[in-house]
């Protein structure tokens, strides 16, 4: 083989694995996305599932308070209404 026919054959191999270095690194980028996509998409149940978390532990904390303060209203209520309305005997 000539030198000219080596030079070609070397110019046109290089350019094949040129081609080919550029389309891997093309989908690897396109994996390197996808993959970035989907660690999003598994990161969101997770921050809702502990957002849910932590809204269910404050209204855990909330709830008896909440029940407490009920309670102690309707006792308020119950004595401003007995303040109010006179009891009458033998009525009910």
């Amino acid at each position: 083989m000539e030198i000219s026919e080596l030079v070609a054959d070397l110019d046109k191999v290089t350019a094949e694995k040129d081609a080919a270095v550029n389309e891997l690194r093309a989908r690897k980028a396109s994996l390197e996305n996808q993959a970035a996509e989907l660690v999003a998409q598994l990161q969101q149940p997770r921050t809702a599932e502990l957002q849910a978390r932590a809204d269910s532990a404050e209204a855990g904390v909330r709830l008896p308070e909440a029940e407490a303060r009920a309670e102690t209203l309707q006792k308020a209520h119950d004595a401003l209404l007995q303040r109010i309305v006179p009891q009458v005997p033998g009525r009910d």
